[in-house]
């Protein structure tokens, strides 16, 4: 199945009874529940997926989501194990960011000498990856920590990667009512973290060669930033690491504040960077 068949699906399913009861009375509508997308497609619609994976669910970006959905002000939200949720925006409003870069604080490197060749070798490799360790090696992330928290803090690098995590998901209402959606039960991604004694800064990087990117989708900080709630006295700081050719963007968000063990998805105060911050490379 590729991208206009599943377009196709969508469309069926828009028009179909269930959704728009769905859409009329809730505002949304979540997918009947199979253990994978694969089963999803072959029992509703008849349509072998190429993959179990939820390639068609799980969108980073906000101009990723099909035009089928946003053209009627829709979005989908992966809600895990190959089920998903359709949102009526003007019910719901989207958790996706809109970012600018105005008030930048420039962070100026301070490259240890003798390392010449790291030095080109870290030149050398635009991934985003290796960006998130070259601003360890040039010191930019000990300014980050002193500019966020006022103070110069001791610092190590954390855990990262995927883990797989159940938690509940809330939305809230343009009327401002905060309402549980679904329990999500699937994947966490972390790419990168830094640790204080009371602090935990957590990355997600992305890479972008153009002026692109800024509509990166809320989930990918704040579904691996549950995992995190249950420490106490402790401080979750979200980070968007934008490697972009010459230099880093880094957008720091205010502190992750979660609800009743889980977390509101669309929280528009949350979604708002509180310090913009930009590293040459």
């Amino acid at each position: 199945m590729n991208r206009r068949e599943w377009d196709k699906i969508l469309e069926k399913l828009i028009d179909s009874p269930s959704f728009v009861s769905g859409i009329k009375k809730k505002g949304y509508y979540i997918s009947p529940d199979y253990p994978t997308f694969r089963k999803y497609t072959e029992k509703e619609w008849n349509t072998v997926s190429t993959t179990n994976t939820a390639n068609f669910l799980s969108k980073d970006f906000w101009s990723q989501q099909s035009k089928v959905l946003t053209n009627r002000n829709y979005y989908l939200i992966r809600t895990g194990e190959g089920s998903f949720a359709i949102f009526d925006e003007n019910e719901f409003p989207r958790p996706y960011l809109d970012l600018r870069i105005e008030n930048t604080v420039e962070i100026i490197g301070e490259e240890p000498t003798g390392y010449d060749n790291l030095k080109k070798a870290f030149e050398e490799n635009l991934l985003e990856n290796t960006a998130l360790e070259q601003l360890r090696f040039n010191k930019a992330y000990d300014k980050l920590i002193e500019l966020v928290t006022d103070s110069k803090q001791e610092y190590y690098v954390g855990v990262r990667g995927n883990t797989t995590r159940t938690f509940d998901v809330y939305f809230q209402r343009s009327n401002l009512e905060i309402e549980k959606i679904f329990t999500y039960k699937g994947q966490a991604e972390l790419d990168y973290t830094l640790w204080t004694k009371n602090i935990v800064f957590l990355f997600e990087a992305k890479k972008s060669d153009t002026k692109t990117n800024f509509d990166i989708g809320w989930h990918k900080f704040a579904y691996p930033a549950v995992r995190f709630l249950k420490y106490e006295n402790f401080d979750i700081y979200p980070v968007y690491f934008l490697r972009r050719p010459n230099r880093v963007i880094l957008f720091v968000f205010p502190k992750f504040v979660g609800y009743n063990g889980g977390l509101i998805l669309n929280d528009s105060k949350q979604m708002t960077p509180s310090k913009i911050f930009s590293v040459i490379v």
